[in-house]
């Protein structure tokens, strides 16, 4: 029987409000003749929020249906669709949520058209693919650079040449052109939520660590799908100011924190209370290296670029991952890494058996690895798994 997250943060409860409003937003839009679109995570929304284009998230929503136990209604109507089960349970879910009934929130209101980047994720392209058939709507596909060492200026250029084609085609979507004041407005407001929710972040390096992973994996919402909005940012200076008075009062997750951990890979969004499990042993979730890729520093004088340099994603292949990860643990004491396996995101977990043992190399750091699927529960143990985290955690003591 999975738990209940426990969370400690007033802000971290107004989360489902928040995600309420956006979703419910989106049908409102579609009733007022706005148009709406679909894109995937870590792409240039501030592009359609600049022109008055209502986003949503399948993938973000895919992790509210397991969060809420849904998910496996919906991934099962994807199957006996014809779908693979070796599919990403993401697209299951979203798939499934277009021909079942009941999807919460009343479902994703339809696309007027949808938007996506070939990326690093080569799941995305063809299940844009078959959204787009769904609903017989256009689909732009952004061509982004695959990056694996440094990002170049000519990755820079190809991708703000992308840019260019995407205002062309919102343009022509919705019969207007884009004002670049608002874009600026726009991204000025993306960067200063990239700001707090970094500065949250940074706090978390604390002894103790005044923020734990369920009321973070809660409050990355604003991050993911808000970036560019008045909300995102009121909402991030709330969790500043509540975070930051933690810090003054030294308060931590746990009475007496023993051990720092990582979370590496997306988390189990069926049981994101286990992150509470280990509480019963001193420990905290202190880093999740996924919840703090979304932030990106961007400058209003210059939009297209920065949005480049921002979406540009370069946390890719053993070196440059290994590096960062072995930098982050020191920055935040960390003493132990869970890594999870994930089923339905190879890419993120094809490296987690050598970054286990490249971080017991350099750092003495000892990893459980997990195996699961982040949201697909249908196969998942909550015994075995706590049996492993027991004996791990009791190694680790």
């Amino acid at each position: 029987m999975t738990e209940r997250a426990k969370k400690s943060l007033e802000a971290s409860k107004e989360v489902f409000k928040l995600a309420s409003e956006h979703y419910l937003g989106a049908h409102e839009a579609k009733k007022q003749d706005k148009p709406v679109t679909w894109m995937t995570g870590y792409d240039p929304v501030e592009l359609l929020y600049a022109m008055d284009v209502a986003v949503v998230y399948p993938e973000n929503y895919s992790a509210l249906c397991a969060v809420t136990q849904l998910a496996p209604k919906f991934i099962e109507k994807c199957e006996r669709l014809g779908y693979s089960s070796n599919l990403c349970s993401y697209a299951r879910n979203t798939i499934g949520t277009t021909f079942e009934e009941g999807a919460p929130l009343g479902g994703l209101a339809p696309p007027d058209f949808l938007v996506v980047a070939r990326k690093f994720c080569k799941t995305h392209i063809k299940w844009w693919q078959v959204l787009s058939r769904r609903f017989n709507c256009p689909l732009f596909v952004i061509d982004s650079p695959y990056v694996t060492g440094g990002v170049e200026d000519y990755h820079i250029d190809h991708y703000v040449s992308q840019l260019e084609d995407l205002i062309d085609f919102l343009e022509e979507q919705t019969g207007r052109k884009l004002d670049y004041d608002k874009l600026a407005e726009v991204v000025k407001l993306s960067d200063r939520a990239s700001e707090l929710w970094d500065e949250v972040m940074a706090m978390r390096r604390n002894v103790p660590c005044p923020v734990g992973a369920s009321d973070i994996l809660s409050c990355m919402f604003a991050i993911v799908t808000l970036p560019g909005t008045k909300t995102a940012v009121e909402f991030y200076e709330r969790l500043r100011d509540e975070v930051k008075e933690r810090v003054k009062n030294k308060i931590g997750v746990v009475p007496e924190e023993k051990h720092r951990l990582l979370w590496d890979n997306i988390v189990l969004w069926y049981n994101v209370g286990l992150s509470n499990y280990f509480q019963k042993f001193g420990a905290v979730f202190v880093l999740e290296p996924y919840t703090m890729v979304w932030s990106g520093r961007l400058d209003p004088s210059n939009p297209l670029e920065s949005l480049a340099r921002k979406y540009l994603f370069a946390f890719i292949g053993l070196k440059n991952r290994g590096d960062a990860m072995v930098e982050l643990c020191k920055l935040y004491k960390v003493d132990g890494a869970v890594m999870h396996s994930n089923r339905s995101c190879k890419f993120l977990s094809l490296l987690e058996y050598e970054l286990k043992d490249l971080l017991m190399e350099k750092l003495g750091i000892p990893s459980l690895i997990i195996e699961g699927d982040h949201c697909d529960g249908r196969a998942y143990s909550d015994a075995q798994i706590k049996m492993r985290i027991q004996a791990f955690m009791e190694m680790l003591g």
